[in-house]
């Protein structure tokens, strides 16, 4: 067997002792605030405020859930609402387009109708210009087939005069017709 070492366990009895006395000054502290603690607990006024103080964070915390249930409820209409301004603004803009093209397509049909009109004008002046040179050549054409008429159904005139008549009344009318349009 072997034999207790006197001196090492002297030395442990001591190394005991030591950390006793160390934990049980420790321990003094540590008792008189947890009584002083239980004594503020044991106060019925302290117990109302403490009821008083969990009920008042209670309330503040169901109205932070509320304002984070009312934000996150905010940030779905919002996002809902920038969806609809970009679907809006997408509209707007293709709107904008078909305006332009509209817009060229008028000013297209209004040039056109403006050259119609200019080309109108033109061709009515022509007419007009045309219509003063033919008046006088057809009004003495008219005169001179009556005369021929006259003078043909009287039997008065030579054939010669009715040849000269019936060639002055050919070339008026080749005249007439090379002044048309």
């Amino acid at each position: 067997m072997q034999s207790i070492n006197s001196a090492g366990l002297k030395h442990y009895m001591r190394h005991i002792c030591s950390v006793t006395k160390k934990s049980i000054k420790e321990e003094e502290p540590r008792k008189k605030a947890v009584e002083e603690v239980n004594s503020y607990f044991g106060n019925d006024e302290i117990k109302d405020q403490l009821a008083e103080l969990k009920r008042k964070v209670s309330t503040i915390l169901d109205n932070e859930f509320d304002a984070m249930d009312y934000k996150k409820r905010e940030e779905e209409s919002s996002i809902k609402l920038r969806e609809q301004l970009d679907e809006n603004k997408q509209s707007l803009a293709e709107l904008r387009l078909t305006v332009e093209e509209i817009k060229k397509e008028v000013e297209t049909i209004l040039d056109l109708k403006y050259t119609r009109e200019k080309r109108i004008k033109v061709l009515e002046n022509k007419i007009e210009s045309h219509h003063k040179k033919t008046k006088p050549l057809s009004k003495k054409l008219n005169e001179l087939e009556q005369k021929y008429k006259k003078l043909k159904s009287n039997k008065q005139a030579s054939g010669e005069l009715l040849n000269k008549l019936k060639e002055k009344i050919d070339s008026l009318k080749l005249k007439t017709i090379s002044l048309s349009p």
